[in-house]
């Protein structure tokens, strides 16, 4: 998957706006799909003020491909490159495996995590990984 200038500059955009929002104090989830190392790299450049956490969210099998057809969606496949290009590169602070769950689960083992002091990290490792990478271009 190859992102152009007016993606790249939706994206980017948008991280700013999901840092506005927890300038003003307001908690957010936000569910981002990082098909570019540059987008990575700017997410955990902008977030790097705030108490943020990398959730990974997967799911496994054939599940992925009946829930895109599920949701009227064709090209299959689709889930198999996005996801290797998702995750690629990626850390996380906590993963959550989605395919025998429901939402609401998922969403209590996510609470459940931070309620036991699960603390942030892998924003600050990725951006040591990263901008070392970049400065290095």
């Amino acid at each position: 998957m190859i992102s152009g200038p007016i993606l790249d500059a939706a994206v980017f955009a948008h991280y700013r706006a999901i840092a506005r929002m927890l300038e003003l104090g307001v908690n957010v989830i936000s569910d981002q799909v990082l098909w570019s190392r540059d987008w990575l790299l700017d997410a955990v450049q902008v977030f790097e003020p705030f108490r943020a956490f990398m959730v990974g969210v997967f799911v496994s099998g054939e599940e992925p491909e009946r829930r895109h057809v599920a949701r009227g969606r064709s090209g299959a496949g689709w889930h198999r490159g996005s996801a290797r290009l998702t995750y690629e590169g990626a850390l996380y602070d906590l993963k959550v495996e989605t395919t025998n769950q429901t939402p609401q689960s998922c969403a209590t083992e996510v609470k459940a995590s931070l309620d036991a002091g699960l603390e942030p990290g892998a924003f600050a490792k990725m951006r040591r990984k990263l901008v070392g990478i970049a400065n290095n271009r």
